[in-house]
Formats: structure tokens, sequence, C-alpha cells
């Protein structure tokens, strides 16, 4: 059947569940704790598409039975399918429902949209209209837009373009859609998106009348509800292809805020108002070092002290001898940790009860650590986690990282205090890692959000709580991306709690694979013997073709009293 999409006017509405998918199979019902797709007969969720993301929310049954959506697609146009997961009690086929989106997170989504149809408007103004749109993302206060130029954008056009957009929320123009025809739709303008498919009927979202757009998605309803559109980076995704990454709304303010922040300690570095900061210190200017001054050009722009060799060496020579201080300092931690916190040496820890199955599993920890991206992109690539389907544990923000690659954390362990509220909500069982004085952090953010969690307390890091758990609850193998475990983990970074982290790889050391630097570990490059080697069988195989095959030895038979005809041999 299909989904009758009601979300352009109503963010929540009174629907009918008439099919659930759970394992891979249509069925009945699907009960608590069980991820499982459900299609309605009516939906507000907007599905993925269009470079938007889908919605998040929560479809409720009459007798207060939750199934959270974490994500929806629309696999074929029509049909709507809102993936999540049963939190109380069971959801049944052609059972009455309340359908509600996360509205706050609607609303950031719809912002970002309409500013890149913003940006795609006045990138079209200042390069000409081959500035279409190749791709993008709008996602929660941020977004990404793809468009195709031969060279990299400059600062000034990117400064203009940026401006422009602002100028816009400033006159707050309404912001609206109608239904028309493809020719009515080109007469009055409306740009189309590269390698969309439209109908007879088209969708044109417009602002004011500055922009139109062909489009399918959700928007603000006035460019004022923007607040500020902020740029953050522009660079090359391909040949002659470009991407623009900006921030909108508080997640643009936050930003521009922390950039207040370290002009005025540029400013009181340079001793010159903060106005004047980046007038004194362009971009690409030389700096140089002479003596005790930092000098531009002949402008002296702040004083210090330099150390001459012989401090450095006494520096170099004190911090040598502080190593042994900090090892005894480290192991007399190790020793009071371990008379603490004997429970988690022992067979019998005190773990929470999770729904996560981890026995006779690999599980992948990943933690936001040196190289972890690059060490995680390699495990992606290599095949591991496509062939292994090990259990995947982001610690923090390291089930970002996993989103990022198109993979959903099946738990979240931490504070709770890096972490995205897209991964929270991606349906991971979520994991709180409370200290034993009963401080728990993260339990504020979740209980705000209204997601349901379990506590893990222990006075050791929420990587090691991480790898605890998937060891005792039986992991064949646990591999680690980004984790902490060296000399500078130990000794510089003068975490006391690493001493818990020495613990723990004692114990889980069997079953522990560290997959820092993997990324490293093997690239493959063509040698010239290869080459060689390819070449010797190319030629011997076309040796062979002409050997067996009568009619190749004809032709070539041909071209050889034809050459010796024009040369007279």
């Amino acid at each position: 059947g299909s989904t009758t999409f009601i979300g352009y006017d109503q963010v929540a509405a009174e629907a009918t569940i008439v099919g659930i998918v759970a394992e891979g199979q249509a069925q009945p019902v699907a009960r608590s704790g069980q991820h499982a797709e459900v299609i309605l007969d009516r939906t507000p969720f907007y599905a993925e598409g269009g470079g938007q993301l889908g919605d998040h929310g929560a479809i409720t049954l009459t007798d207060g039975t939750v199934f959270e959506v974490y994500d929806v697609q629309s696999p074929v146009p029509g049909l709507f399918v809102h993936r999540g997961q049963v939190r109380e009690g069971e959801i049944t086929q052609d059972a009455p429902v309340v359908a509600r989106v996360d509205i706050e997170r609607r609303k950031a989504i719809s912002r970002a949209h309409t500013a890149t149809h913003m940006i795609h408007r006045a990138f079209r103004e200042k390069l000409g209209e081959t500035a279409t749109q190749m791709g993008s993302e709008n996602a929660p206060g941020r977004l990404r837009f793809d468009f195709p130029s031969p060279e990299p954008v400059s600062g000034s056009i990117l400064r203009d373009v940026e401006a422009r957009v602002n100028e816009i929320l400033v006159e707050d123009l309404d912001v609206h859609a109608n239904v028309m025809t493809q020719d009515e739709a080109r007469a009055m303008g409306a740009m189309a998106l590269f390698g969309e498919k439209y109908g007879n009927e088209v969708r044109v979202v417009s602002v004011g009348d500055w922009a139109h757009e062909l489009c399918g998605g959700t928007h603000a309803q006035r460019s004022g509800q923007l607040g500020v559109v902020s740029f953050l980076s522009e660079g090359s995704i391909g040949a002659g292809i470009r991407r623009v990454e900006a921030l909108v709304g508080v997640d643009a303010y936050r930003h521009l805020a922390a950039e207040h922040v370290l002009v005025q300690r540029l400013s009181d570095l340079v001793k010159a108002p903060r106005e004047e900061v980046l007038e004194r210190i362009e971009d690409g200017a030389v700096i140089t070092l002479d003596g005790d001054a930092v000098l531009l050009g002949d402008e002296v722009l702040a004083q210090g002290r330099r150390r001459g060799d012989d401090e450095l060496g006494i520096a170099l020579a004190d911090a040598r001898a502080s190593v042994g201080r900090q090892l005894e300092l480290f192991a007399s931690n190790t020793l009071e940790y371990l008379q603490r916190e004997r429970h988690l040496a022992s067979d019998n820890p005190d773990l929470p009860m999770t729904s996560v199955d981890f026995a006779g599993r690999h599980t992948l920890v990943v933690v936001r650590g040196i190289d972890y991206r690059e060490d995680l992109l390699a495990l992606h690539r290599s095949g591991y986690l496509r062939e292994m389907r090990p259990v995947l544990v982001g610690v923090d923000g390291g089930a970002d990282a996993l989103l990022e690659l198109g993979y959903r954390p099946d738990m979240i362990i931490g504070d709770f205090d890096s972490v995205s509220e897209q991964a929270l909500r991606s349906g991971a069982e979520l994991v709180v890692h409370a200290y034993p004085n009963g401080r728990a952090p993260g339990a504020e953010r979740l209980g705000s959000l209204g997601l349901q969690y379990l506590v893990f307390e222990s006075a050791g890091t929420s990587e090691d709580i991480a790898m605890l758990l998937a060891y005792e609850r039986g992991a064949e193998l646990i591999v680690a991306v980004g984790s902490h475990n060296s000399m500078e983990d130990f000794l510089d970074k003068g975490r006391q709690g690493m001493a818990s982290t020495f613990l723990v790889r004692l114990k889980v050391g069997r079953v522990l694979v560290d997959a820092k630097g993997v990324n490293n570990l093997y690239r493959p490059v063509v040698k010239g013997r290869d080459i060689a080697l390819f070449a010797a069988a190319m030629i011997s195989s076309l040796a062979l073709v002409v050997a067996v095959s009568e009619p190749v030895r004809l032709w070539l038979r041909s071209v050889w009293l034809w050459l010796r005809a024009r040369i007279g041999w």
C-alpha cells in the first residue's frame, strides 16, 4: 500500500499501522527492544530525500507503547518506512497510533534547507547560471552544498555570498510553496536540481520573489527564522566539484561566539583593537621571529623571551627526570584503583543488563582518539565491517564517526557530552558512565531529551567500561579504534583514570586487537617488476592468439605484404 504524507501542515496526527517488518520479514507484532520498520496509512514524518534528512520522533499506541523513530526512508514513491525501536510493550498491525515528529529537530533541519536554497541563489548571482546545485545535505543546524566550479572559490566571493544570504534574512521574506506545472515553474525562473526527475506537476518553494526552486522538502516560514548563516569551509570533493559547509541559527551563533573569543585573544597578543586584528594580519601574511620579537614586516606584533639551547636542554633534562616520579605516581594510582575497583578485575563484575548480544561476536569499540577516522575508514574499506558485522559500540563522539560512514551504532557509552542528538536518537542502546560518587553527567542530557538509558558505575574511563562490557558478555574479539593506551596517554596527559585503562587491558588482552595505525599498516604500491611481468603476460597472450588464430595470421601477413609494397622491398 501507499502512505499519505501530511507533514507539510502537521507534525502530529492519528494513523494506523498497516505493516511491520522485523528481522527482515513481515511480522504481525514487534516487541519491546526490537528494531523494526513500521508503515502507516498516513504520516507527518518526512522521509529522507532531496538532501534533507528524515524526521525523528515517536509513534505511540493507545496503551502507551512507544515506537521511537530514528529514521524514515521512502524506498519507492508513496511508501514511507519508519525505522525505529519498540521501547515498552509491543506494537501490532492495524493498531491505531499517534505519530509525532520531533518538532525542534524538524525546525532546525527546515531552517538549514531554506538556507541551502538561499545559498544556491546567491552563488548563481555571483558565479552565473553554471553554479547549479549538484548535491546537498540538510541536517539540524548545518548544511553542505555542492556545485560545479573549475577552481576554488575565492575568499572574497564566499564573503559576498555569505553577506548576501544574511541580508535576505534581515528582510524577513515570506517562504511559501506552490504546486504548478513545469512550464509555469520555468516561466517564473524556478531552479531545478541536477539529476532529479520531476512529474508534470511540481512543487516550487519561494523565498519572497528572490529565490524559486523545485523542492519537496520542508522549510522555515520566513527567512528571518534562520537567524544567521555562517560559512565553515569551502573545498574540493572531486574534479570540478566544490563543497561549501555552513551552520544555521543557534549553531552558527555558537560558532561565531567562539571566533569572537579567538579574535579577542589575538587582539590581546598583537595589542590592537579587535576590529583591526584581521586588517593587520591578512590571510597568507608572513610572520617572522627576530630575537624576542614577533614581526609582521617591520611592525612588532608581540614580544616574548626566546629560550636558548642551554635553557631548553635543562628543561628537557628536568622533564626526563620527572618520568620516574610520574611512573611511581601512576603505579601508586593503579594499586589504589585495584583496591577500590577490584570487582572489575574479578570474574563477576557488577555490569548493567543490556539488550545488545555480544556473545560469540566481534565487537568494534570506537573512541575519538588519534587517527580514529583514518583507522575506521581503513576497516570500512577492507570489508571487515561488512563481512564480520561486529557489534558497534561508540564511546561518546565515536558514535558519530560510525554514523558518518553509514553505520548505526548498537550501543553508545559515555558522558554524552560530545555526541550528537542524531546519534542519540539512532536507536542505539544508551549506557551512561556514572562515577562512584553517584555523579552521572550524561543522565541529565538524556533525561531532558526523553531518552531511556542504563547506568554503569565505575571509576574507570568510558572506553574501559565499553571493553569490559563486551568482554564479560562473551565477545569473541574486541577491536579498538582510537583508544588510549600509549605512554603519552598514561603520563603526558596526566590522566589518573588511565590506571583503569592499564588494568582493563590486562584483563581483556586475550581478545583485544588495537586498530591504532591500521590505515598505515599496508599501502599497496605498484612496483616496476610487477609492471614488467604484466607487460610480459600481455605479450605472451597476444603471441598465443596469433599462433592459434588463422584470421589473425592472415591479417598480419596482409599487413606485411602491404608494407613491403609501400617501401619497395
